[in-house]
């Protein structure tokens, strides 16, 4: 049995290394997205419609929102210690490439926004074309109604940028397509996340990647 599947193993691998090399041989104009997650002038990274997770007050983000042509509508909702969330919906003057029926959101502690969340329509592959590879992930296991799903998240350091997306099947042996097609969301946040002490290479995203309970 070993000796039938260390080739196939062998030939998955190679595949897959050929799926990774047409994808960055492709000719790919990312205008639209560099212009998207550029920060408008006087707005230092992390910065995304002119809010600064780490710096900007919850009532500053507010106005903001309030007064940006991407938004229609603003609502805050208070959880436990301390955290806020804001959410917005979009008002239809959004750049093509946000996923205009979902709402964007931002996490608050201590009255300054921490996390800046924009749910777009920007295939994983693309983002990391962007910003390389990920200096590391987390992968979350939990439920979306009843079905059982992955949560990942890619970590970008010094951009402070992180990446979420979600999968319903996972396959250690074979990377699959759709990895690399699925959509991300943007996270602008005042710090990344820590590293954890243990996980996995996962070839799929060329980074170490750690399970979170």
């Amino acid at each position: 049995m070993i000796r039938v599947l260390l080739p196939l193993a062998a030939g998955l691998m190679l595949a897959f290394a050929g799926l990774v090399g047409l994808i960055h041989t492709q000719p790919y104009d990312d205008r639209a997205l560099r212009e998207f997650v550029t920060p408008p002038e006087g707005c230092a990274m992390p910065c995304f419609m002119g809010i600064q997770p780490g710096i900007t007050t919850v009532q500053d983000a507010v106005d903001k929102l309030w007064a940006h042509d991407w938004v229609d509508q603003v609502r805050e909702t208070t959880g436990t210690s301390g955290r806020r969330t804001v959410v917005w919906t979009w008002s239809g003057t959004q750049p093509a490439l946000v996923k205009s029926d979902v709402r964007g959101f931002f996490i608050a502690y201590d009255n300054i926004v921490r996390d800046v969340r924009v749910p777009t329509r920007v295939p994983l592959h693309q983002v990391m074309l962007l910003y390389g590879p990920a200096d590391w992930g987390y992968l979350f296991v939990g439920f979306a109604g009843s079905q059982e799903t992955l949560f990942y998240q890619l970590v970008f350091q010094d951009r402070r940028v992180s990446v979420h997306f979600r999968m319903e099947q996972f396959d250690l042996n074979v990377c699959q397509q759709a990895r690399w097609s699925v959509d991300a969301e943007l996270s602008f946040v005042a710090s990344p996340p820590r590293r954890a002490d243990r996980g996995y290479y996962d070839p799929c995203f060329r980074t170490t990647l750690h399970f979170s309970l």
